[in-house]
C-alpha cells in the first residue's frame, strides 16, 4: 500500500492577494510554518526537495507506505472571514489498494472556528475503487482524476455556500491546509 501528495507553491489569498501560509512556496525548511504529524504504522516521511517537479524550486511530499495510517503535512492559519481563495500545484499517487485497506493521497482544507473546532473539510483527493469516503453536509470531496501535476484553485467562501451547507461561512475563522496521504485499516 503505498499513498504519495506532493505540493509547490500553496497560497491561502486574501482578495488583496496577500499569502496568509508562512513558508507556502516550501523554500524554507519544513519546520518554518508546518507541523508534520505521523501516525498509524508502515513507513512514513514527510519531505521537501528540489527534485519532486521538473522546475527548480522547492516542493514537499508526503508518504505513506505498507500500513495503516495518516501522514500529514499542515498549516493552520488565522483568517479574516471566508473570503479568500487558495491556490496550489500538486501531484498525487496511490497504489495496492484492496477492499479492506485502500490508500488516498489528498490536499485537505478544514474550517475552524475561534474555538479551534473543525466546522468541515474538503479534501482533493486521489483514491482507488474501494475508497468508503463520501459528501456530507460539511464533508466535500473533489475528486482528482489526473494525478499528474496540475494547479488547483479554490474559493472558500463559494466552496462553504455551494457544497458546505452544514457550516457556517460566519463562523469560519481559521484554515488548516494539509497535505494528507492516509491509508485504511486492513
Amino acid at each position: 500500500m503505498k499513498t504519495v501528495a506532493l505540493c509547490c507553491a500553496a497560497m491561502l489569498l486574501m482578495p488583496v492577494r496577500a499569502n496568509l501560509l508562512v513558508n507556502g512556496d516550501f523554500e524554507q525548511d519544513l519546520s518554518v510554518g508546518w507541523v508534520q504529524t505521523k501516525e498509524g504504522v508502515g513507513t512514513q516521511t514527510i519531505s521537501r526537495a528540489t527534485n519532486y517537479d521538473p522546475d527548480p524550486d522547492y516542493e514537499a511530499r508526503t508518504y505513506q507506505y505498507s500500513g495503516e495510517g495518516l501522514t500529514r503535512l499542515s498549516q493552520l492559519v488565522a483568517v479574516p472571514g471566508a473570503n479568500v481563495e487558495l491556490r496550489f500545484n500538486a501531484k498525487f499517487q496511490i497504489g495496492n489498494g484492496s477492499l479492506t485497506c485502500w490508500p488516498v493521497a489528498s490536499v485537505c482544507v478544514e474550517y475552524l472556528n475561534a474555538a479551534n473546532n473543525v466546522l468541515g473539510m474538503t479534501f482533493f483527493y486521489y483514491h482507488d475503487q474501494y475508497c468508503t469516503w463520501t459528501n456530507t453536509p460539511t464533508q466535500h470531496l473533489i475528486e482528482v482524476t489526473e494525478p499528474a501535476w496540475q494547479n488547483y484553485r479554490l474559493d472558500v467562501q463559494a466552496e462553504l455556500t455551494v457544497n458546505l451547507p452544514g457550516v457556517n461561512p460566519a463562523d469560519v475563522s481559521k484554515v488548516r491546509v494539509a497535505l494528507h496521504c492516509y491509508t485504511s485499516s486492513g
